[in-house]
């Protein structure tokens, strides 16, 4: 609301990330926003505030998990939709590991022919090389196929199996925790992680479990 009525003294941008996560309710609320009418509705007060230069900018990561099909007519709201799919360029000077991002391209083209149904994001390989190199590459390998469904983890170790000795070459030296401990039990101390655990985890938050170890 605020940034609806700041719109009349200035240019104002609206940027909805992760649209298709938005509740349906709330998702409403940007129809009459998007449309000729240009306005929000008060449903307290009953006030009607119109928009000025405001423009509306939304993204999403369709088909994955706890996601919903964007409803068409807010879809038909949005004059411009564009698809912009990983860009190599750009991710290689996200992810130094050459051969972590050969496993990414495999991985999604086995994606796109749909013989798995996880997505492999740059978001994920910046992940793996945060875990590489603050814990090690061994463990960033199980973390990163239990971001698989149980199903599709057999063949997504595969996948890593062949490149995981270039992926240890490129992070030859790059281990920052002595600790014994640390390599001995990230297989184990993963498997053995509740479900709730596996998903609220951090990096931060394992390092320092594995630290506090006897």
């Amino acid at each position: 609301v605020t940034l609806v009525r700041l719109s009349h003294t200035r240019p104002c941008l609206l940027l909805v990330n992760e649209i298709n996560f938005l509740p349906p309710k709330i998702a409403t609320v940007l129809f009459s926003l998007l449309d000729k009418r240009r306005t929000i509705s008060l449903v307290e007060s009953g006030e009607i505030i119109s928009a000025g230069k405001l423009l509306i900018v939304a993204d999403m990561n369709p088909d994955y998990v706890g996601t919903r099909k964007l409803n068409e007519a807010l879809l038909n709201r949005f004059p411009f939709k564009l698809v912009f799919d990983y860009d190599p360029e750009v991710e290689k000077q996200l992810v130094k590991s050459a051969a972590l991002r050969r496993v990414a391209r495999k991985l999604r083209d086995s994606y796109h022919n749909g013989e798995h149904t996880t997505p492999v994001s740059t978001n994920s390989l910046i992940e793996f090389e945060r875990i590489a190199q603050g814990i090690s590459v061994q463990f960033a390998c199980v973390n990163f196929v239990n971001m698989f469904r149980s199903d599709e983890r057999t063949a997504v170790a595969n996948v890593i199996k062949l490149e995981q000795d270039n992926i240890s070459g490129e992070y030859s030296g790059e281990l920052t925790i002595d600790e014994s401990a640390v390599l001995d039990d990230a297989v184990d101390e993963i498997r053995n992680m509740s479900a709730g655990e596996e998903e609220s985890m951090t990096v931060e938050d394992y390092m320092r479990r594995m630290r506090s170890k006897p």
